[in-house]
């Protein structure tokens, strides 16, 4: 499995798995299908430019990155500018034949070299860990398929699935920074929906959010363990363990 550690390799990863797709689809299509799970959450057309504008800076930072480790420009700046131009999108409904010819092999050598040279070894969760969150997160979806009758709750589970399945998209691009913000972002809605959970406690959509949770915590923790402002990570997780608990004892 090829590694995304650092900035470089992530940007590689995403940029061979977008070479791949059908270029006949539109941007949209295919950002969607590289970044997101359809049958788990469709990001609208603002999220999709969120995440290339995201991507861009994480490729311009390879560049950054190049410079201070003293690589000489020609190494690598036409193919960072390469690279770029893959990502200069004017509209989500161009068909992505239009740039994915910008991704060329030399751009992508020359993203395995930077890749190597910067030193960086972020922890990598494991795909399975992963998956097993989207899987929840498909659960999730379902229970919202069923006839709820508390709207709040309703858009409280829609939230949630919004916030941890951006989080895991941004994470293929920005690392373990983008469980953190994920984090955060959830359990900030957890604590504003409190009145919400109280009322739904012993409904199903509940304890599957917990559940889906207690994963997502598991490879944040995970990710915290090699995370150089471990302090901060571990408040956090902290935090998130304190309000797990909290849910699951309101009565």
């Amino acid at each position: 499995m090829e590694e995304k550690n650092n900035c470089a390799s992530r940007v590689k990863w995403v940029l061979t798995n977008a070479l791949h797709q059908d270029g006949k689809k539109t941007i949209k299509e295919i950002w969607n299908e590289v970044l997101f799970d359809s049958d788990e959450y469709e990001p609208d057309d603002f999220e999709i430019i969120r995440l290339i504008e995201t991507l861009s800076n994480e490729t311009k930072l390879i560049g950054v990155k190049a410079k201070k480790l003293g690589l000489p420009d020609n190494l690598y700046v036409p193919y960072i500018n390469k690279a770029q131009k893959s990502l200069n999108i004017t509209g989500l409904n161009t068909p992505w034949a239009n740039f994915k010819n910008s991704i060329s092999n030399d751009v992508l050598v020359c993203l395995a070299f930077c890749s190597f040279l910067i030193d960086e070894n972020e922890i990598e969760i494991d795909i399975e860990e992963i998956n097993k969150i989207h899987a929840s997160l498909k659960e999730l979806r379902e229970e919202l398929s069923k006839n709820i009758d508390d709207p709040m709750l309703a858009s409280f589970i829609e939230n949630q699935i919004s916030i941890i399945s951006k989080a895991l998209a941004e994470y293929n691009i920005r690392g373990s920074s983008a469980l953190n913000n994920g984090f955060s972002s959830g359990l900030t809605e957890i604590i504003e929906n409190e009145e919400t959970i109280k009322e739904n406690i012993n409904s199903s959509q509940i304890t599957k959010i917990k559940d889906t949770w207690n994963l997502f915590q598991g490879v944040t923790k995970k990710a915290a363990e090699a995370n150089k402002a471990v302090d901060t990570w571990q408040k956090i997780l902290g935090k998130g363990t304190e309000l797990i608990e909290f849910i699951s004892n309101i009565n």
